[in-house]
């Protein structure tokens, strides 16, 4: 089994996709799976108009049928089995699945499978839309993206769509991160650095145009909302908890670092974090050509 590395971690996505081709299989099965309790505690929800947005810009009607790759916890499943889809969420983590069965189980057009998209039996042009959010940049584009443009429709009066949505993660004021500094300096310097929201657009702009490069799609656009979100302090420790890099710290690392962080934040900050974040949305039509 390859062992993931650290190096340039505290990047939400890279230029290759972040995480896209360096876990195998088996380690994409079980990433989540001690988290997803917190992932789905902690982690935003989309916001509505961006779903309707969405929507709107694939043509989609209520009735049509949905791929959603990487569904994590359910986030975006249930809005969408509320606007009346009919899903077929593909996610490998058994603990989000379990999470996304209890929470859609009054839509019984929601079918979870418990697998890697990769793994996934593909249905041929089954679907008017697949959708990922937050999650695109773990599907590897070879052979991914093809298999994505197979699972589509195809028909000139209608082609398919490709829904990419983004969340990327909350972060507090840059004072309240300055105050985390000798924190994360003393147990885990590698995870210091403070995003920048427009170099983090500019690296979802570059996954999307990972399979803009592939023949067969037309760009329908892009945009991005700016969000706040205030979290207690424990949810914003269960936020942390459930991103990749600090999923790859050790166990005693990560508890050290995130006692460390409570403390400052109950001391100089009080009960309640405050951040913000964007969340932002792409969709891709497939060409008649």
């Amino acid at each position: 089994m390859v062992k993931p590395k650290p190096e340039g971690i505290p990047n939400f996505v890279t230029q290759k996709g972040y995480y896209g081709d360096s876990h195998s299989l088996e380690q994409r099965r079980r990433w989540y799976d001690p988290v997803a309790i917190a992932y789905d505690r902690a982690r935003p929800r989309y916001p509505a108009a961006i779903l309707d947005r969405a929507i709107e810009w694939a043509n989609l009607q209520p009735g049509d049928r949905l791929l959603e790759i990487g569904a994590g916890p359910g986030i975006v499943t249930l809005p969408l089995a509320q606007r009346g889809f009919e899903i077929t969420a593909v996610e490998p983590s058994g603990a989000g699945c379990d999470i996304i069965r209890d929470r859609c189980g009054d839509y019984p057009k929601v079918e979870v499978v418990n697998q890697t998209f990769e793994e996934w039996p593909l249905e041929a042009e089954a679907f008017d839309a697949v959708v990922a959010a937050t999650s695109f940049h773990w599907v590897s584009p070879v052979p991914g993206y093809d298999k994505v443009k197979a699972a589509l429709k195809s028909q000139p009066d209608q082609p398919g769509h490709v829904i990419l949505l983004w969340n990327v993660p909350p972060q507090p004021s840059e004072a309240v991160w300055q105050s985390l500094q000798p924190c994360f300096q003393r147990h885990a310097p590698q995870l210091q650095n403070y995003e920048d929201r427009d170099r983090q657009e500019a690296q979802l702009k570059g996954v999307g145009r990972q399979l803009l490069d592939q023949e067969g799609w037309i760009d329908l656009g892009f945009e991005r909302i700016d969000c706040e979100l205030t979290y207690t302090v424990e949810d914003y420790l269960s936020l942390l908890c459930s991103l990749s890099p600090y999923i790859l710290l050790a166990n005693t690392q990560r508890a050290t670092l995130l006692a460390a962080l409570a403390e400052v934040l109950h001391q100089q900050w009080g009960d309640s974090v405050e951040t913000s974040f964007f969340s932002a949305l792409q969709v891709f039509q497939l060409s008649a050509s």
